[in-house]
This record gives C-alpha cells, structure tokens and sequence, in this order.
C-alpha cells in the first residue's frame, strides 16, 4: 500500500495523519519488524472505511494493530484474519496485546 502516511520511531504524535479516504490515524513502518498502526479513526462510522483501509493493509507483509480497545474493530480484524499475539513492547517495558496479519 503506497502513499500511506508513515512516522519514524519515536517521532511525536501530533495532529492525526489520513491513513485513507475517510480515515485518519498513525502508522509507523518499522520494516521487517511490519507496519505499526495503534490508532485508526473513522470519519463516519458505519460507511465501511476502516474495513476498505484494513483490507488494503492486507497488501503490506506485515502488519501489526496494537492494544485494540474497540470490540467492533476486534471484530473486523479478526473476519479479516489478523491473529492476535502479545509482543514486548520497549517503550512502556512490558509485553502488550498486538493483532497481527501476515501475507501468506
């Protein structure tokens, strides 16, 4: 998926960036360790925007969606595959919840 607006580690969130049409969030790309999105934000909820954005990702060979606090969006990655496993996260020193998606 090219285009999609991506930070370096460490860089400040600010003012969310336009992941896709209607969606808004933060990525990071951390090469081989996969693209990291901990935040996605719907426009408008319910036109199908972040299920259209979470199926382009799909593209990408890795892709990792930490700490998902929004049931309605666990559910969306679960329909679409991503696994959810627990990796360590350096930052905050523990190990933490992260739904993952692997191309085949």
């Amino acid at each position: 998926m090219n285009g999609i607006a991506t930070r370096r580690k460490g860089e400040l969130i600010g003012a969310m960036d336009t992941l896709a049409p209607g969606v808004l969030g933060y990525a990071m790309d951390e090469r081989e360790r996969g693209l990291y999105v901990p935040i996605i934000h719907s426009l408008a909820k319910g036109k199908g925007n972040v299920g259209r954005f979470l199926d382009a990702l799909k593209e990408r060979p890795l892709v990792k969606i930490p700490n998902v606090m929004s049931a309605v969006l666990r559910g969306m990655l679960e329909r679409r595959g991503f696994v959810q496993e627990r990796e360590y996260a350096e930052d905050f020193g523990e190990s933490v919840e992260v739904w993952v998606w692997r191309k085949a």
